[in-house]
C-alpha cells in the first residue's frame, strides 16, 4: 500500500467522524466530571509495507477520571501480525489521557506506557511500548461515544533499538457511567 493511499484512509477515517460529529453531536454532550469510569474498545490497523506485514489489534480498556476531563485507563491488547509469518502478541497498558471540548466533538490525547509479548514458541522478546493517541471523540448521547484517530508508537526492544510504527487508523467505542 502506497504513502498516498494511507493518507486517503486516514482523510476517509477523519471525515467520517466529523460528519458523524454533525449528525450525533448537537444533542449530546458528554459528562466527563471527577469519578465517571468508562469501559471502551478499540480496532486499528498498520500497514508496514516496507517489511511487507500488517498489524490488527484489538484494544479494550477500562478508565477512570480522576480529574474533570482527565482520565486513567488500564488496558489490554490483543495485536496479529500477518505477512510473511503470522504471529500473535497479547500486552497491558496504562496511560492518562485528556479530553479537550470542540463544541460537537472532543479531542483526546495523551500517552500510555505497557508491554507486548509474543504468544506462541520462538524467539520472540517482550517489547515495552509508549503509545501517544490522537483522537477525535463524537459523542453520541451523554454516556456513550465513538473515537477514531491514530496512535503513534514506538516499540522498545531488549538490549536496545526501537520501532515506530504510525497504523492506518483505529476505530473504537465508549460508554461512561
Amino acid at each position: 500500500m502506497m504513502k498516498g493511499e494511507l493518507m486517503r484512509i486516514t482523510a476517509f477515517l477523519v471525515a467520517i467522524t466529523v460528519l458523524l460529529g454533525s449528525q450525533f453531536g448537537h444533542a449530546a454532550q458528554l459528562d466527563l466530571a471527577q469519578g465517571t469510569q468508562s469501559v471502551s474498545g478499540s480496532l486499528s490497523l498498520t500497514i508496514n509495507p516496507v517489511e511487507n506485514y500488517h498489524r490488527l489489534l484489538l484494544s479494550p480498556s477500562y478508565s477512570y477520571f480522576a480529574t474533570e476531563n482527565v482520565e486513567v485507563a488500564l488496558g489490554l491488547k490483543y495485536q496479529t501480525d500477518i505477512g510473511v509469518e503470522t504471529t500473535s502478541y497479547l500486552g497491558a497498558n496504562l496511560g492518562i489521557f485528556g479530553y479537550l471540548d470542540l463544541g460537537s466533538l472532543m479531542f483526546k490525547s495523551g500517552a500510555s506506557v505497557g508491554f507486548v509479548s509474543y504468544m506462541g514458541s520462538g524467539d520472540s522478546p517482550t517489547v515495552i511500548e509508549l503509545t501517544v493517541p490522537i483522537s477525535l471523540v463524537v459523542p453520541l448521547s451523554n454516556a456513550v461515544a465513538l473515537y477514531c484517530g491514530t496512535n503513534l508508537e514506538i516499540q522498545f526492544r531488549p538490549g536496545g533499538g526501537a520501532n515506530v510504527l504510525i497504523p492506518v487508523g483505529l476505530l473504537g467505542f465508549q460508554a461512561f457511567f
